[in-house]
């Protein structure tokens, strides 16, 4: 075993995750699923699509990795917390502002039942 974590390897598949769910619930909202499903509030709290639920999940999966390695588990586990912050959320951020910049093809993208996504000009 190594003397300290490799934090990209432990925060790699999760931020894939987080990042799989925000498109998935972007989906969700381009399709006005109900908000029980995919709330098109920030985070998506009470949704069953939401990052709001990968926290705790997470959090543990991160804590028990970092359990067998020597040294602070409090210091292991903000020095991951951060990266995990930092590789989950910039995509995100990125995706979104465009989104919502008014520039991009996101922000007139419509989904029509039982056809595929097409675009629209405002």
């Amino acid at each position: 075993m190594a003397d300290k974590p490799d934090y990209w390897q432990l925060v790699k598949v999760p931020a894939l995750i987080t990042l799989g769910v925000t498109f998935l619930r972007l989906a969700g909202e381009f399709m006005d699923l109900p908000a029980f499903l995919a709330s098109k509030e920030a985070g998506g709290p009470g949704a069953i699509i939401g990052i709001v639920w990968l926290a705790p999940i997470f959090g543990v999966y991160f804590a028990q990795k970092l359990a067998s390695y020597p040294g602070s588990l409090w210091k292991n586990l903000f020095k991951t917390l951060g990266l995990y912050a930092l590789a989950a959320r910039i995509p995100v951020i990125i995706i979104m502002g465009w989104r919502f910049s008014g520039n991009g093809a996101l922000t007139t993208m419509r989904f029509h039942p039982h056809r595929h996504f097409h675009l629209t000009h405002r």
